[in-house]
């Protein structure tokens, strides 16, 4: 006579566990980038949009450059980084509800000064989708400086006079 070992009670606890997932704090492993072209007028003129894998929340140095490289050349256009901006919602469970009730007291916006490494902040899986990067390129200015030319004469070509 064979024991059947009764499996029923762990697939009710795994589909109950299925509800809480969204409120479970994760690491950060897709970020959305934002990327946002600027004309020579100010005028914000084209975006994209895209998901990266990111590993550990954290996009490095040399990944940000790559990243900044890969889309200065635009439309035919020469452009540079202008901001880099990181948005992270991070709220614990227990910060939810206050957060709706004082959404002014949260600031989940960083400006970053240089290219370096960012961090994501581990986020619950329910607001993963607005952690973002948000990277703002503006149109480089012709060159328009020219070097006036001087042409020096020789003052030795003339001949002089003698008067004897």
């Amino acid at each position: 006579m064979e024991d059947e070992f009764d499996d029923d009670w762990i697939k009710e606890l795994e589909e109950e566990g299925k509800e809480y997932y969204n409120f479970l704090i994760t690491t950060n492993d897709t970020v959305k980038i934002k990327i946002f072209y600027i004309n020579n007028e100010n005028v914000i003129f084209d975006k994209i949009s895209k998901n990266i894998n990111i590993k550990d929340g954290i996009i490095n140095r040399f990944d940000m450059i790559k990243l900044i490289k890969d889309n200065i050349y635009f439309n035919k256009k020469n452009y540079k980084i202008m901001s880099i901006l990181s948005y992270n919602f991070n709220l614990d469970n227990n910060d939810v509800r206050q957060f709706y009730k004082k959404t002014e007291d949260y600031d989940f916006l960083t400006v970053h000064k240089g290219i370096d490494l960012i961090k994501w902040e581990d986020t619950l899986n329910y607001f993963k989708e607005l952690n973002e990067l948000i990277l703002f390129f503006v149109e480089k200015k012709g060159k328009k400086n020219k070097t006036k030319r001087i042409y020096m004469r020789n003052a030795l070509n003339k001949t002089r006079k003698n008067k004897t």
